[in-house]
């Protein structure tokens, strides 16, 4: 098979997504796979690319079946990306605090409600990008996904 009309990454490996031992790879054809996103065959196995250009082997493994053919050298490379707030004002009952978030992921709770993590929960996001801390909150386990 001729590799040079499909685009190859050189890749790092992680062991896992919380390891700081890596190890680079000689470059590897992308394969594009059944849900959008972009795989590399390592040890046999389909492994999910993340930004940059980055496998973790602890993540799900996939079959070659799971893959539809390969990004071409000319493709431009697009992850989903996950939408992040810009500014969130915090409330205590009605009370207005004095920080704001800035830049979190925005989580889907349940159909149209939305959520952010503050202190390890998940705060619903009311109109004008406000949380209130004394109300309702969720767990990230509640949480369908993020937003895209």
């Amino acid at each position: 098979m001729n590799y040079k009309k499909y685009k190859s990454l050189k890749i790092s490996i992680f062991k896992s997504k919380h390891s700081k031992n890596t190890w680079v790879e000689k470059e590897r054809p992308v394969r594009k796979m059944n849900d959008g996103s972009y795989g590399i065959v390592y040890n046999n196995q389909v492994f999910k690319l993340h930004q940059p250009n980055i496998i973790y082997l602890d993540d799900k493994k996939y079959n070659l079946i799971d893959c539809i053919g390969f990004v071409l050298s000319r493709e431009k490379l697009v992850f989903n990306k996950i939408q992040i707030t810009r500014e969130i004002e915090i409330f205590e009952k009605k009370k207005k605090l004095n920080f704001t978030l800035k830049k979190r992921p925005i989580r889907i709770i349940k159909e149209n409600l939305y959520g952010v993590v503050y202190q390890g929960k998940v705060y619903p996001v009311y109109e004008n990008n406000k949380i209130d801390i004394a109300g309702r909150f969720y767990t990230k386990e509640n949480c369908k996904g993020f937003l895209k």
